[in-house]
């Protein structure tokens, strides 16, 4: 064989191996992107479940601060009532 036959089927070999590597280098960083996709999407559907939730705390919080005089009066004649009906119980009259 001609040495340069010889240096020629060398540099295509070496260059062979070079283009498994970099094919086996593709295929694991298209890997590597497909297993991020996945996390990524995950990690969406994560946060859009906790921003309804958060929003669904926000309507509560606001139903709370929105009736809070109505339920402290509310509570306030409930309590009235309860001594009221003590006293009777206790014997006291009341006309």
């Amino acid at each position: 064989m001609h040495p340069a036959t010889t240096s020629t089927a060398a540099k295509a070999a070496a260059n062979a191996g070079r283009m498994t590597d970099m094919e086996n280098q593709k295929a694991q960083a298209e890997s590597d992107l497909a297993d991020l996709k996945n996390t990524n999407a995950d990690s969406e559907a994560a946060l859009e479940a906790e921003v309804k939730r958060i929003a669904a705390l926000h309507g509560e919080c606001d139903f709370l601060i929105a009736n809070y005089d109505y339920r402290k009066d509310a509570r306030s004649k409930e309590e009235e009532g309860m001594k009221q009906a003590k006293a009777v119980l206790a014997g006291a009259g009341f006309a």
